[in-house]
């Protein structure tokens, strides 16, 4: 029986040989931007979501093919949903740190990508609503799916106990997608699928 350690290890090495070009982008990217800062690690950075996103890439694509299992396929969306999460924290960094740094030029698809992160990433790891400062008021909210007697709940930036969970669910691709409220801008809210996230930061890196 193999160890998890080779597990993880075969999935990496797999996922290397069915995204070619999307691992191979990854690291090219990363010559382009991580050269912007030298003597630092941010191109090994780079790489390491490269290869979680080719990871993702096949899991996603095994989700809505017939490679999967009856049995397998409910137990698919925990994992996906917990490395995703963790590509999305990974990326927002390595964007955070590109605009702080001034290491790619500003642009509003830039201004646009880091935004959406930002959504994200608030979220998933502070448990609420990015930019609530800019609420005038508390909001009314309700739980994603309703429950039976649920009645509406009060989000008020100045409560300390405020939370906020983002409904999620998977694209058509096959990849997790949460729905991100965006204070500042209409909608108010939108989904947000990771793939498409992966496509656009890709873009971004191979125009540095």
């Amino acid at each position: 029986m193999l160890s998890v350690s080779e597990l993880i290890l075969s999935s990496y090495q797999l996922a290397a040989q069915q995204q070619v070009a999307i691992t191979q982008a990854w690291v090219q990217g990363s010559h382009r931007l991580g050269g912007s800062l030298s003597k630092s690690g941010l191109h090994t950075s780079i790489q390491r979501v490269g290869r979680l996103d080719a990871v993702l890439r096949c899991m996603e694509d095994e989700l809505i093919s017939e490679v999967l299992s009856d049995e397998i396929r409910p137990w698919v969306a925990e994992p996906l949903g917990s490395l995703s999460e963790i590509w999305i924290g990974q990326v927002y960094e390595i964007i955070r740190l590109s605009q702080e740094r001034k290491l790619i030029a500003d642009s509003s698809f830039l201004k646009a990508l880091a935004h959406d992160f930002r959504l994200l990433r608030i979220t998933m790891e502070k448990h609420e609503i990015a930019q609530d400062r800019s609420l005038s008021e508390p909001i009314a909210m309700f739980r994603v799916p309703a429950k039976e007697n649920d009645v509406d709940y009060m989000y008020d930036k100045k409560d300390p106990q405020r939370s906020h969970i983002m409904p999620t669910g998977i694209s058509h691709r096959g990849s997790f997608q949460w729905l991100a409220i965006d204070v500042c801008n209409s909608p108010a809210q939108r989904w947000l699928e990771r793939r498409e996230l992966s496509d656009r930061v890709l873009q971004l890196l191979l125009d540095a």
